[in-house]
């Protein structure tokens, strides 16, 4: 029988005032017959899911669809378009898949993220989430079959 849970180191990485700890999974995105590898950003704080417009671009999304708003964490409003993505989750022999996530892609150039980030709408629904800040790792108990 298949593990419920996969846990994560942290993944440092440089910053102006020197190195952070951030809740990043390694994860595998596809639409149709591309896929791409990336970290993704654990994030308790995003509401929603996004992907960069280039990563949006090589998996061939449809991004002339239903589009929204969405304020960043400065407020400002930002237009995103929606697509689905297949997302995958692997560590040794445990697998687990979310097939098509609600993912939004910022539009203009300068909105930017920069990489993958996991929100609340998507990989929060299909899993218990624990975040352990002192031994600097990430925990994902799958909930749903």
């Amino acid at each position: 029988m298949p593990a419920s849970s996969v846990s994560f180191p942290y993944v440092a990485e440089k910053v102006e005032r020197g190195i952070a700890f951030r809740p990043k999974t390694p994860i595998t995105l596809s639409h149709d017959e591309k896929g791409l590898e990336a970290l993704g950003l654990v994030d308790s704080g995003s509401d929603v899911s996004l992907i960069p417009l280039e990563m949006a671009v090589f998996l061939g999304l449809d991004l002339s669809g239903k589009r929204s708003e969405v304020s960043d964490f400065h407020k400002k409003k930002v237009e995103m378009a929606y697509s689905f993505v297949n997302l995958k989750i692997e560590k040794g022999d445990t697998i687990f898949r979310i097939l098509q996530m609600t993912i939004r892609i910022p539009i203009k150039n300068e909105e930017q993220p920069d990489g993958v980030i996991l929100g609340r709408d998507g990989i929060f629904r299909e899993f218990n989430i624990t975040f352990e800040e002192n031994s600097r790792r990430i925990v994902l108990q799958k909930v749903r079959a």
